[in-house]
């Protein structure tokens, strides 16, 4: 796919002298090689965090170990993060440079490795820069090309969903929806349930977006369930923008006292992650919930956090 069509200490050696001490250690990683794996992991880490300028140094300083390595592989999925990234900090002729980098190299490979997550990526970059129609034909490449590697295609199942949803084509979208669910429970299918994988954000994102589309379906009572099950996955993971969501949902779905609960959670989620617009949004359902219903909500206290959201930054944590 031409990318021209949418955007131009020293080692110590320990001894084992016990015996049935499980067999001989696994042959240790190249230096260049170990130092590629072990920055490309502090780049996710990071990237997790939401400190994406410190996910993106990682990245590369991993794409550079990749390169003395001449681990192609590695090379790519460094790419590929410095691209999201830079896309998760706006830089978006940066994301749209390194992405590009990203697809040529792994399309000039047999196996056309990280194909579908740089596919994805260039999705979302296209949906960021209004070129909605790109975005479809991407997310619809990933699918594609997740199904050809073998792994799940959810997470793009879902972001293509919620753009059927926001172009107002409601059987599209719920089609889409109940497919995503049925491939993110398969994907999550086995996983411990103390385990942290990716999986599980997966799975509580597509539980969400099932919860919209029960709504759209008015089974209020599946929609609550769903968005509960994606809270705790969230909570698990520790996945602020899915916490944001679903307590933003779930606060926009109870009943006044708990309902207010959530959206207080919602609020300070909103404001953690930059987004003022959402934290807005939040605060006029808060007022709306108070003048609906006889629970009291003082809202001062947010209109000033609004005002003054400095403190609550996510980022303000970040090195």
């Amino acid at each position: 796919m031409s990318l021209g069509r949418f955007f131009r200490p020293a080692l110590a050696v320990v001894i084992l002298v016990a015996l049935g001490c499980g067999g001989p250690l696994p042959p240790l990683d190249p230096p260049n090689l170990a130092e590629a794996k072990d920055s490309l992991n502090r780049g996710n880490y990071w990237f997790g965090r939401g400190c994406y300028r410190e996910a993106g140094r990682f990245f590369k300083e991993g794409e550079i170990s990749a390169r003395l390595s001449d681990d192609v592989r590695l090379i790519i999925r460094a790419l590929n993060g410095q691209g999201g990234a830079a896309l998760a900090e706006n830089g978006l002729d940066r994301s749209a440079n390194l992405l590009a980098q990203a697809l040529d190299l792994a399309q000039a490979q047999p196996d056309q490795p990280e194909l579908d997550r740089i596919l994805g990526n260039l999705a979302a970059l296209a949906q960021r820069l209004g070129r909605t129609r790109d975005a479809e034909d991407l997310w619809l490449a990933a699918v594609q090309a997740a199904g050809q590697a073998g792994v799940s295609p959810a997470t793009y199942q879902v972001s293509l969903a919620r753009l059927h949803q926001a172009a107002g084509r409601p059987d599209k979208f719920l089609a889409l929806a109940d497919q995503a669910l049925a491939e993110a429970r398969k994907g999550a299918e086995g996983l411990d349930s103390s385990a942290a994988a990716p999986e599980k954000l997966v799975l509580a994102d597509a539980l969400n977006l099932a919860g919209h589309a029960a709504m759209e379906r008015k089974d209020k009572a599946a929609a609550e369930r769903f968005f509960r099950e994606a809270l705790d996955l969230d909570r698990q993971m520790e996945y602020v923008p899915g916490l944001a969501q679903n307590t933003e949902a779930l606060g926009n779905l109870e009943k006044a006292g708990e309902a207010a609960g959530f959206l207080d959670r919602a609020f300070y989620l909103r404001l953690a992650l930059g987004d003022d617009r959402g934290g807005a949004r939040v605060l006029a359902s808060l007022d709306k919930l108070s003048r609906d219903s006889e629970f009291s909500i003082s809202l001062d206290v947010y209109k000033a956090a609004l005002k003054n959201p400095a403190p609550y930054r996510l980022d303000q944590r970040c090195p």
